[in-house]
């Protein structure tokens, strides 16, 4: 869901539709918009899909800006979900007792399998760095 800007670099490739896609590991953005120069705002393949927020802004070949820091989306269930560099992270209601809070306690979803990765938000900005994950 999340479309990070990764490691190994972007590229360019075409859907099977004839359609400009810029690739960045296993996620993809299709174009969005364009101006007059030139510009091209992208946004995540999945923004219909799962409402996904990521999009990725070019300046001829060239990454200018990327919106991907967090996604906040809701899991199957309904459950509030944040998306943060592709790791999925459940809210934790141990430390946030009301929907009304703005400071917010993340887990990693591998929480029960060991993980001890979480984060905080306070009004959905993060703001500390998630602790590392171990998967």
């Amino acid at each position: 869901m999340l479309a990070p800007v990764a490691s190994n670099g972007p590229r360019m490739v075409t859907s099977r539709f004839g359609n400009p896609i810029i690739q960045v590991g296993k996620y993809r953005y299709y174009q969005r918009a364009q101006y007059k120069g030139p510009r091209v705002n992208w946004v995540c393949s999945k923004y219909r899909s799962t409402n996904c927020r990521a999009a990725v802004t070019t300046l001829g070949a060239q990454i200018i800006k990327t919106m991907n820091d967090a996604v906040f989306t809701t899991s199957s269930q309904g459950n509030p979900v944040l998306l943060v560099e592709n790791y999925r992270y459940n809210w934790c209601k141990r430390y946030n007792k009301t929907d009304s809070t703005t400071k917010k306690n993340w887990r990693c979803v591998k929480w029960s399998a060991g993980c001890r990765s979480s984060l905080w938000t306070v009004d959905s900005k993060v703001v500390s760095d998630p602790r590392p994950h171990n998967h």
